[in-house]
């Protein structure tokens, strides 16, 4: 008796929910009027607002330019053989492609990690903190650099590469 008068219930109350959601849906009800002007206009502005993900790339011309000023002083510059290391400053430029964004793009904090191809070994890093770009442009950036690694021994083949590619661009 009990299954029975609960299951009558609940049929009830599924057949409640089911008529009072056709009967207030927003596409039935004359709030629709004011719903749906809102929600195209909503996601008009949202195409619009929301930021997206820009271009990056390396300069072709200068990927890399020696540092100025203050950063420059702050690293110690050293090429040694024995024991086999090197460390210098540095401005990675990098381009920055803002063509699909209406608003200007601001980064807290851009952070860059500079690795060797050959051997994957971690070269440099570098930190920039409250940059804004402008939208709709094509926008070279500087990003300080601290080029620093420590070999093991003087034929370490990091240490080499990058002290070849030092002597050729010096």
């Amino acid at each position: 008796m009990w299954t029975l008068v609960h299951l009558e219930v609940h049929r009830l109350l599924c057949l409640w929910a089911v008529y009072s959601v056709s009967r207030t849906s927003w596409l039935s009800s004359p709030v629709a009027d004011c719903n749906l002007p809102s929600s195209f206009s909503a996601g008009i502005l949202l195409a619009f607002l929301i930021p997206r993900v820009p271009k990056f790339s390396f300069s072709q011309d200068t990927p890399l330019s020696p540092a100025t000023g203050d950063f420059n002083r702050s690293i110690p510059t050293q090429f040694l053989i024995s024991p086999a290391n090197f460390s210098f400053p540095a401005f990675a430029e990098l381009e920055v492609d803002t063509g699909s964004n209406f608003l200007p793009l601001k980064f807290n904090h851009l952070n860059a990690h500079v690795f060797d191809l050959e051997t994957d070994a971690k070269v440099g890093n570098g930190d920039m903190y409250g940059l804004t770009v402008p939208a709709k442009q094509f926008t070279k950036i500087h990003v300080p650099m601290n080029f620093s690694y420590v070999a093991d021994n003087s034929s370490d083949i990091t240490c080499e590469t990058f002290l070849r590619w030092i002597r050729l661009f010096s």
